[in-house]
């Protein structure tokens, strides 16, 4: 019986689960799956919590033909949306216990405590504590520096938090499926552990995480989480957006739309690709109506609350040229086709732009980012405050026979 990790999230339109270990510090996905969620969450907010739960039940005992393995969950690293997200500095230092002045685990976890029971200001509770680094007095560790020689310890630190109401009901959810949450992190730390591994990759750069209902933007300095803000536009709404245009329902909007994207190839023919009665007259629609459609949608509402929430963000912080850092895209939006095309005439000015994609064995969609990122972080010691709970999510393994 092997044991390997589990994560999983909860999007506003399905529940991921990947189970994977991480071998020679690269992510291998032994397996991963989804499932949808139609109406049960909308921008974050669970609306039908039953139903999740039953949803989520299903995740924990799987038996796949395909790869003749069934799989129990009984605990796992469960990914948070970054709705309310709000990310505090911290600098504590206590007194090492041992009168040898040898650092142990208690007195990392006497640091953490310190952060810990800060008070965090509007009705927030903390998701996760992020160490920068751990000071002695002679040195600085970006690790726990158990075994080494110092009268006192020292932690600065990233205090991720979230509204009490969010973790609530996604952690209530998890737990009522009968799944253990071990460990929590923030769907933006997740994705920054996963930019992390790509080496021609900027260490200061916004995150642009473009779901199905909301796009999160975040401030990524020197590869950490320093900031993040999101708005209600995404995926789903440019297909709203187009069914609305074309008079076509959402579900042909949407294959269209995966199909071709903005595909302006110069073509010696026109061919019809959907079509409508509108006051009785029949409509017929070409890739040249759906590139203006979607243009229209990114132009006329979607770069417009980018550039409010990208505001929100530089006026935060003093620093000088901070709007023109380089652009990370991941998300399952980010792949429309196209929207590179769209980005870069956009954020000519920003210093570069890149688009984050797993590239783990078994996963390679840019929709499963957070969840092999969070692998990652699950995998090492981190000293963080989910690790004072629990070190792994553990899963187990039996492969059946066949007949």
């Amino acid at each position: 019986m092997e044991k390997r990790l589990a994560v999983i999230e909860i999007t506003n339109r399905e529940v991921r689960l990947i189970i994977g270990d991480v071998v020679n510090d690269k992510p291998v996905i032994l397996y991963q799956t989804s499932r949808p969620i139609p109406g049960l969450i909308s921008r974050s907010e669970i609306i039908d919590d039953t139903t999740l739960t039953q949803i989520i039940s299903s995740l924990a005992n799987i038996e796949d033909p395909k790869i003749r393995m069934r799989l129990h969950i009984t605990d796992a690293t469960i990914i948070l949306p970054a709705s309310g997200l709000a990310v505090f500095g911290a600098d504590k230092t206590t007194n090492v216990v041992s009168p040898t002045s040898i650092i142990q685990t208690i007195d990392i976890q006497n640091v953490i405590s310190l952060i810990e029971k800060e008070a965090i200001p509007g009705g927030n509770a903390i998701v996760d504590i992020i160490p920068d680094c751990f000071i002695t007095e002679t040195q600085k560790f970006a690790e726990p520096p158990v075994g080494k020689k110092s009268n006192f310890l020292r932690l600065r630190a990233k205090v991720h938090t979230l509204p009490t109401r969010v973790i609530e009901q996604y952690k209530n959810a998890i737990e009522r499926a009968g799944i253990r949450a071990k460990r929590i992190f923030v769907a933006p730390y997740g994705i920054i552990e996963l930019a992390k591994q790509m080496n021609e990759f900027p260490k200061d750069y916004f995150l642009v995480d473009m779901g199905a209902e909301t796009t999160t933007i975040s401030l990524v300095g020197n590869q950490s989480l320093f900031a993040s803000t999101s708005f209600t536009l995404g995926g789903d709404d440019l297909v709203t957006f187009a069914a609305q245009e074309m008079q076509i329902s959402n579900d042909e909007a949407r294959e269209i739309i995966e199909l071709y994207g903005i595909n302006d190839r110069e073509l010696s023919f026109k061919p019809t690709i959907a079509r409508a009665v509108i006051n009785d007259v029949p409509v017929k629609y070409s890739l040249d109506d759906l590139n203006r459609i979607i243009v229209d949608f990114f132009k006329d509402f979607y770069f417009k609350q980018f550039d409010v929430v990208l505001k929100q963000i530089t006026d935060a912080y003093s620093k000088e040229n901070l709007s023109v850092l380089p652009i990370v895209f991941t998300g399952g939006f980010s792949s429309l086709h196209g929207f590179d095309k769209l980005a870069k005439e956009k954020f000519a000015n920003n210093q570069s732009i890149h688009y984050l994609t797993p590239n783990a064995i078994g996963v390679r969609s840019p929709s499963f980012s957070a969840l092999v990122g969070a692998l990652i972080a699950s995998s090492k010691y981190k000293g963080t405050l989910s690790d004072q709970r629990a070190r792994v999510a553990q899963v187990d393994r039996v492969e059946t026979k066949q007949e």
